[in-house]
Parts: structure tokens; C-alpha cells; sequence
């Protein structure tokens, strides 16, 4: 009976150094889920901010390309405007031209009409 005592109590304790184990092999899957899981963590955070630095620097390069944009269109503006000067002052010489030949027409008129008064005066 006393052996049998002894049995079970070797088995209780076989059991108890099993279960310790088990336990210890619980812990240790645990810690290498969380620090599996931290990990993870971290590396999305990384991914996160690299993500993150990505979209500032398309948001600067956008910002850059509306900008030189921006330039071309003023630059184009003032090359129109410069170029309507440009016409504008060619209109404005033709326009004197014009005017003097106009001038000069209504001139050498006027002097041929003088002219052939004078000659029905004379006659």
C-alpha cells in the first residue's frame, strides 16, 4: 500500500514537473508572439512614416511642378503682353504712316486743285 502511496506521488509529481513545463513552454510562446507582434508594430511604423516622408515629398514636388506651372503661365503673359506692345507700337507707326500718306494725298490735292483753278482763272 505504501508503494502504491509512492507511485502516486511520483506520478502527482511527474505531473506537476510536466505541467511546469508546459507552462514554461506557454510563457516562452506568448513572450515570442508579443515580441513577434512588437516587431510587427514597429515595422509598420516604420513603413508608416516612410510612407509618410513619401507623400510630403510628392505633396513638395506638386507644389513645386503648380509653381514653375504658375511661372510659365505669368512668363507667357508677359511675353503676350510685351508682344501686344510690340503690335501695338507697329500699329501705332503704320497708323502715323498712314496718316501722313493720307496727309500728303489730301497735300498734292489740295495743290492740284489750286492748280487747275489757277489755270480756269487764267484761261
Amino acid at each position: 500500500l505504501l508503494l502504491l502511496l509512492f507511485l502516486i506521488l511520483f506520478f502527482l509529481l511527474l505531473l506537476c514537473l510536466e505541467m511546469s513545463e508546459v507552462k514554461e513552454s506557454a510563457t516562452a510562446v506568448l513572450e515570442s508572439d508579443q515580441q513577434g507582434e512588437e516587431e510587427e508594430q514597429e515595422h509598420e511604423h516604420e513603413h508608416d512614416q516612410i510612407d509618410e516622408v513619401e507623400n510630403e515629398q510628392e505633396e513638395e514636388v506638386e507644389e513645386q511642378v503648380q509653381e514653375e506651372e504658375q511661372q510659365d503661365v505669368e512668363q507667357d503673359v508677359e511675353e503676350q503682353g510685351e508682344d501686344k506692345n510690340e503690335e501695338g507700337v507697329e500699329n501705332e507707326e503704320e497708323d502715323v504712316e498712314k496718316a501722313q500718306a493720307q496727309a500728303e494725298q489730301v497735300e498734292h490735292q489740295q495743290h492740284q486743285q489750286e492748280k487747275e483753278q489757277h489755270q480756269h482763272q487764267q484761261q
